[in-house]
């Protein structure tokens, strides 16, 4: 006659396996893009394949644990049993099960790091640039990239710094140009903020909103757009002297993340 005990605990078992395992796999999955965000922005479509590995050192991970837990109950069981019959050898011993039980904690501890970095992400962190001009904060490590942008005067140069969150839909980037000093003196912050939005809209998406803004006593503007695959583009643009300084912000549509908040508002000037 069939043991509906042990049919159970080993249904029981295999349920516990594979949920296990897929919640591993998905922590894994969000832990691998939150470094990808800290450390490997630049990778690009590599970026990918780290989170697929991810994906599958959390399951292994999960399906380990499962393992090793099931072991230690089985092991400590066997002892239990073992105690109540004096005389007979200890199989397994306590030392096997003591080991089973740190193998079991060790696994708990990396599966419970691996949980806490998939959920909570890695910090962010403040980025200054040497010889930007800007302290702000952003998530993981930017990329950095040249920009330039030509006007009549001579071209205008600069830097972009570009990051991502662990949310697909959120990205950061924040940048300047240094114009000509010719350019400046022939046109006004609000010409300037115009060439800025002529080149944006309706290139990037259509305008929903427009303030002028100001920090630390310089002129700014804000734009607010609205892109054909339901994303919110933020701009602030701010002036000062021969620098333009811009910051972008981008989210889905019918939502601002107190992140982007975080971004705008700990942007601050440094003078370098």
């Amino acid at each position: 006659m069939p043991d509906a005990n042990g049919s159970w605990r080993v249904v029981f078992g295999c349920f516990t396996a594979v949920g296990l395992s897929a919640a591993a796999g998905m922590a894994g999955t969000l832990a691998a893009r939150a470094c990808v965000v800290a450390w490997w922005q630049n990778l690009g479509a590599a970026g990918a394949w780290i989170e697929v590995l991810g994906t599958l050192a959390g399951a292994g991970l999960g399906l380990a644990l499962v393992l090793a837990l099931l072991r230690l109950l089985t092991g400590a069981l066997a002892l239990r049993r073992l105690a109540s019959l004096p005389g007979q050898p200890e199989s397994p011993t306590r030392g096997k099960v003591l080991a089973q039980g740190l193998v079991a904690v060790l696994l708990l501890i990396a599966f419970g790091a691996l949980l806490l970095i998939g959920l909570r992400g890695l910090n962010w962190r403040e980025v200054s640039p040497p010889g930007s001009g800007f302290q702000v904060m952003m998530p993981g490590l930017p990329i950095e990239q040249e920009e330039r942008e030509d006007t009549p005067q001579g071209p205008a140069r600069g830097k972009r710094f570009l990051s991502r969150t662990r949310d697909r839909f959120q990205a950061y980037a924040v940048g300047f140009l240094d114009y000509p000093d010719e350019y400046v003196r022939r046109n006004s912050a609000a010409d300037v903020f115009k060439s800025q939005k002529d080149a944006l809209v309706p290139s990037e998406g259509r305008l929903v909103s427009e303030e002028l803004i100001t920090l630390s006593g310089f002129p700014g503007t804000e734009l607010q757009l609205e892109t054909d695959d339901d994303r919110i583009m933020i701009f602030r643009m701010y002036l000062v002297k021969r620098r333009l300084f811009l910051l972008v912000a981008k989210c889905r549509k019918g939502t601002r993340p107190r992140e982007v908040d975080t971004f705008f508002n700990s942007f601050t000037f440094t003078g370098g």
